[in-house]
């Protein structure tokens, strides 16, 4: 390191510049290139190429030569993030000189700072000479996207953010990114050279082999031959995502969905029409936060020639781009291997879509797949969103035991459709060839072959017909929805749940005062461990509440106990990317409020960065909303939000226990006349104890038979007092390892007690805000 920071010195005498063969008198720079003199390299040339006398030390190598044998040094492809010590630094933006042409012709630059936007090295001033960006632009994360500082982005104080028109903000991206690709085009144009990018492939893998990532019009599969020009968006439909050699049927299930609705395509992938200079640019929704991906136009290849991945259809090369996008965002095709539908939906659309468990999921324990799932309500559903141009995908589970249908694969549903002699169908697609792609529904349905040339009608390669009794709820476990919705707002705010209830737990206020409905869509976004080190993602549980204030007298929130007059709707809490739910609001005063109790820790210690929980809230409204950040800081009485937020829930599911019937994740336990317990089985059980009499209780609970559980009270076994009048959160369990079976056993004991006594064990000050008792709300009606 400190031999390369000292190598730079000018020189005395002649010297030959080892880049470009040029001699140059005296100096320290090259007059051709503009390098800098390296005493390492030039030095010795000099010593090469002097005087007769010196005719018997070796000749300069030839630069071509040279640069085979430094290839790792002065590859085009190397990294912008390479160490110091490599030597690569001091080397430019590396191109691809010439259309069409394989040959490197580096643009040489000064050493400087490395553009994240486009990857230019060697800048020397505060504006990147290729993409024209201000430094400190693009060393911003979130770079295109938030050029304009929007204040519901700040993590660290509270603000206040309106939302905006999805159409606007798109809009307003799209042309940031078409600013910065035409100032990236200009620079090649006016160089002759072709854009590469040196971040994806990542340089510095050491399964990456420059041999195989070829440019579109260098590679030699069939699908990329034929006289027609190259297109970007032709006329996509579902068969052009064809699946690769990567197990990403997750991702292009999503993909082939988008091509029934060709402007959400548009509005995802910034280039329009095909780039001579190779620049590319694809909007993606990583986190729950919007990010404009740049990528050139070279693709991973066999020895052959032939494409690894997905292939162009009709020579368009939407679906590559895409498919690319997804895994430089990553880090590279491999990290796209498995996944969920509404991962991938979420990804292209930036909607909180919803997943639903058909028959219990892989990731939950075996007492939730007695929830069954209300065929009736579905299959109205399906046909409702169906008609609404939703976007459907559905899976199989790792068990499956149909011979005809994949494991842990993913199918887009394409139509839904009630048969006059009252048959219930679906109609899917799949990109792997089947059987049942060419008879148009499974073999094993006897029914729906005697129909096979009706089914066969205008049917295409790869789509097929399954029965909605026989076979969707048999065969597959999952179901995800996305509401694509025109015409609405959104606002997007991040936050930090920290390892400790304290004030600066943020919820979301706001008012409404229009007369109409405003229609709601929440969600909860955490960071995707995704193409990182670990073989299964660790993450923790997420839980959202829309609330009704409670007003005073005067009608301000906040200022009274209980905080809450009802709860409007919530999601299941889950240890998972994203949780979502939906909601219809009337005037009224609301808030939104987000948990997330698996990593809640008792001592207020040092914490390291893991113990944080960074999430995204994603707001979609179908009218304009002005959203405030409030904690405990602000208003003091929002310390106990938790505590009223689950205690409220606890009390209007008690009196809706009639009518919510089916809902088997909520369980109420009477104890005594108006003394109950409710348990909520999301993803462990949290469990709230409510007494409505004019006496107290003591509530003894135990969970120590229950399988790799751990409690947010670090016990299992607790004794607490709850007063007249109140309610009170007595433990929260959560699964140790979601992919671990686990089991709720709990053992319980109740007596009435005159007088109040300690909690067993102590409760600490970093959860009085969740365990302290509160008083019970008067349930406002709907």
């Amino acid at each position: 390191m400190f031999k390369f920071l000292r190598k730079h010195d000018h020189s005395a005498a002649e010297w030959q510049c080892h880049r470009c063969n040029e001699k140059i008198s005296s100096g320290n720079r090259c007059t051709n290139c503009d390098r800098k003199f390296n005493r390492d390299k030039d030095q010795e040339i000099k010593s090469e190429n002097t005087s007769p006398s010196d005719g018997n030390k070796p000749k300069l190598k030839p630069i071509k030569k040279y640069r085979k044998n430094q290839s790792d040094k002065n590859d085009p492809s190397r990294g912008a993030n390479s160490d110091d010590t490599q030597g690569v630094t001091d080397t430019a933006n590396s191109v691809v000189g010439g259309h069409g042409s394989s040959e490197p012709n580096t643009v040489n630059q000064k050493d400087g700072w490395i553009c994240k936007i486009c990857h230019m090295s060697g800048n020397q001033h505060e504006q990147c000479v290729m993409c024209k960006q201000e430094r400190k632009d693009s060393h911003d994360e979130e770079n295109i996207k938030n050029r304009r500082k929007r204040k519901n982005m700040n993590r660290s104080k509270l603000h206040a953010g309106e939302s905006i028109k999805v159409d606007k903000e798109r809009k307003r991206q799209k042309r940031i990114a078409e600013d910065i690709a035409n100032n990236i085009r200009d620079y090649c144009q006016k160089n002759k050279i072709h854009y590469e990018d040196r971040c994806f492939p990542d340089p510095n893998d050491q399964s990456y082999d420059r041999k195989e990532w070829r440019r579109i019009k260098d590679v030699q599969d069939k699908s990329c031959k034929g006289s027609k020009p190259w297109t970007i968006l032709n006329n996509p439909s579902p068969d052009d995502a064809i699946q690769g050699s990567a197990e990403n049927c997750w991702f292009l299930c999503s993909i082939s969905l988008l091509a029934q609705k060709r402007n959400l395509l548009e509005d995802i992938i910034v280039t329009k029409n095909f780039s001579e200079e190779g620049l590319y640019q694809v909007r993606l929704c990583k986190d729950g936060n919007w990010k404009t991906v740049i990528v050139d136009d070279r693709f991973p290849c066999d020895r052959n020639g032939n494409l690894k991945y997905s292939r162009p259809q009709n020579k368009q090369l939407w679906v590559m781009l895409l498919e690319k996008a997804a895994a430089k965002l990553h880090g590279g095709y491999q990290a796209l291997n498995a996944g969920l539908v509404v991962e991938s939906l979420a990804m292209l659309t930036g909607e909180p879509c919803e997943h639903i468990d058909i028959t219990g999921s892989d990731f939950e324990k075996k007492d939730d797949k007695k929830c069954q799932v209300d065929s009736e309500k579905l299959w109205a559903n399906l046909k409702s969103w169906n008609q609404s141009r939703y976007l459907l995908g559905i899976s199989t589970p790792k068990d499956n035991d149909h011979e005809e249908l994949e494991d842990c694969h993913c199918y887009p549903i394409l139509a839904v459709e009630d048969t006059r002699d009252g048959k219930k169908l679906l109609k899917l697609w799949t990109s792997s060839d089947h059987q049942h792609c060419v008879t148009g529904c499974l073999r094993s349905n006897l029914s729906l072959q005697k129909e096979k040339k009706r089914l066969l009608r205008d049917l295409k390669k790869g789509e097929f017909w399954i029965s909605f009794e026989e076979e969707f709820l048999r065969y597959f476990n999952s179901l995800s929805v996305c509401k694509v919705e025109e015409g609405w707002y959104e606002s997007r705010f991040k936050g930090v749940f920290p390892p400790v209830l304290n004030d600066e737990w943020k919820y979301y206020s706001f008012r409404l005062v229009n007369d109409t409905v405003t229609k709601l869509k929440l969600g909860l976004f955490q960071k995707s461990m995704r193409g990182s080190s670990m073989q299964i993602e660790s993450f923790t549980d997420l839980l959202i509440l829309v609330l009704q204030n409670q007003e005073d007298k005067l009608g301000h929130p906040f200022k009274t106990e209980p905080l809450f007059s009802r709860v409007l709707s919530y999601s299941k809490r889950r240890a998972r990317s994203l949780t979502t739910c939906s909601v219809d609001l009337y005037p009224g005063s609301y808030t939104l409020a987000c948990f997330s109790f698996g990593k809640l820790q008792q001592d207020d210690v040092d914490f390291t960065e893991d113990d944080y929980v960074r999430y995204t809230l994603s707001i979609h409204s179908s009218q304009p909303l002005f959203i405030d950040e409030v904690n405990a800081t602000k208003f003091e009485q929002l310390r106990y939000a938790p505590a009223d937020a689950l205690i409220t829930l606890a009390k209007q599911s008690k009196m809706e226990e009639h009518s919510n019937s089916r809902e088997t994740s909520i369980r109420i336990s009477q104890i005594n006349g108006n003394v109950y317990c409710a348990m909520f089985m999301f993803y462990g059980e949290i469990c709230v104890f409510i007494n409505e009499t004019s006496e107290g209780y003591i509530y003894k609970r135990n969970y120590g038979e229950s399988s790799y559980l751990m409690a947010v009270r670090h016990s299992l076994s607790t004794g607490d007092y709850i007063p007249a009048k109140s309610g009170r959160v007595i433990n929260i369990v959560t699964p140790i390892d979601p992919e671990t079976p686990w089991e709720v056993v709990a053992q319980k004991g109740f007596e009435p007690c005159p007088s109040s006594r300690a909690s067993t064990p102590a409760i600490p000050d970093t959860l009085e805000a969740l365990l302290t008792a509160r008083l019970i709300p008067e349930i406002m009606s709907t």
